[in-house]
């Protein structure tokens, strides 16, 4: 479901010459369930640069938490490097 979700999204991209685009809180929600909280974080801080204060302290304690599953992500995944076991 989450790859047609994808396809999607870039078809409206492709389609609309890429004058329209998915909203930032929307496309933060997708790539985190993508598993890929590095970019929903990315997306949410261009959200508050944008957004002038509206609700930017949710947003802020958000990106942190993405940021924070993104290194966990990566520490973890790169602790199995060299691990004849695990390869």
């Amino acid at each position: 479901m989450l790859l047609k979700a994808e396809m999607a999204l870039l078809q409206v991209d492709e389609l609309s010459e890429k004058k329209i685009k998915a909203d930032f809180l929307t496309l933060a929600m997708f790539y985190d369930l993508k598993g890929e909280p590095a970019r929903a974080a990315d997306e949410l801080e261009d959200y508050l640069q944008k957004a002038w204060g509206k609700n930017s302290e949710a947003i802020r304690q958000e990106i942190t938490r993405l940021r924070l599953k993104a290194s966990s992500k990566t520490s973890h995944s790169l602790s199995h490097v060299g691990d004849p076991l695990r390869s």
